[in-house]
């Protein structure tokens, strides 16, 4: 089965699609509309019972005077799943959406389904990090790989010509189950994408480990030193190092601060933007 010779590779990667861009001051007259995709949960262990993700979407666009910003939010729940039965899918206390599953069986078989979560997410009305629960239970089928991402769509008001952006803008991320009982060995951390025009701004991530997953998590850069930062060019690895303080820690999360200037505390004209952040470890 493909999930569990997934798990032979020495060095698993974990990729996590983040695009965001710094608030703006000024404003144009227009609406625009902007999709972001922010990943829930990933794991290679399976699931047969009930299980809940927290997780937080941010959302760094001018919402002020828009009405009804979220035009629609919607939750893929996928993975490979073998027996006979359903999954239902909630978000906070919203609406509760069953699904069933074909009976396939011993045979592992992909699916993957969409939970409407609309309605709780469209309460958010500013700029901000907001925080959620995703809650999945699988009744009579076993799930490999159980992952979930929210694909969430709203309209904003753009910055206006050559308005400022905000100094700096930070988001935090849901809790990585590596999968690994007796914790895992982090290896390195990149971010994609790129600086502002010029190649200006700066990118700064920190990681946070811990055995149990419920914190408290403590954020750390490549001196080991909570409140530092590992910080270089895009596509280029970092190594993690302080192995007396994040091996043989399962669980992880990692926060990512990008600055319009250089110095992190002025104002630029423009922003980096920060497609992927990837957190490699191995067994």
């Amino acid at each position: 089965m493909n999930r569990n010779n997934y798990r032979n590779y020495s060095v698993i990667i974990v990729l996590v699609g983040l695009i965001f861009a710094l608030a703006a001051i000024g404003v144009f007259a227009a609406n625009q509309i902007k999709t972001t995709e922010t990943l829930i949960t990933s794991g290679d262990s399976s699931v047969s019972s009930a299980t809940s993700s927290a997780f937080s979407l941010y959302i760094g666009d001018n919402l002020t005077g828009v009405s009804n910003p979220v035009k629609s939010a919607q939750v893929a729940v996928s993975g490979v799943y073998t027996g006979n039965g359903t999954i239902a899918v909630q978000v906070d206390s919203g609406t509760t959406q069953t699904f069933t599953l074909a009976n396939v069986g011993n045979t592992p078989t992909p699916f993957e389904v969409l939970y409407d979560a609309s309605t709780t997410i469209s309460t958010l009305t500013s700029a901000g990090t907001y925080t959620y629960t995703l809650h999945a239970t699988p009744s009579g089928v076993t799930i490999y790989g159980f992952s979930a991402k929210l694909v969430e769509t709203h309209r904003y008001k753009p910055p206006a010509c050559g308005g400022n952006y905000n100094s700096s803008g930070m988001v935090e991320s849901s809790t990585f189950d590596t999968g690994i009982s007796t914790g895992a060995a982090y290896n390195s951390i990149i971010w994609t994408g790129q600086l502002g025009a010029g190649n200006v701004g700066r990118v700064k991530l920190q990681l946070a480990t811990d055995a149990e997953g419920d914190g408290p998590w403590t954020y750390r850069g490549s001196d080991c030193a909570d409140g530092t930062f590992y910080e270089t060019a895009s596509s280029t690895p970092m190594e993690i190092g302080c192995p007396d303080i994040h091996n043989n820690k399962r669980y992880f999360r990692y926060k990512t601060t990008i600055c319009s200037a250089n110095d992190c505390s002025s104002q630029g004209v423009t922003t980096p933007q920060v497609n992927d952040v990837i957190v490699n470890w191995s067994p």
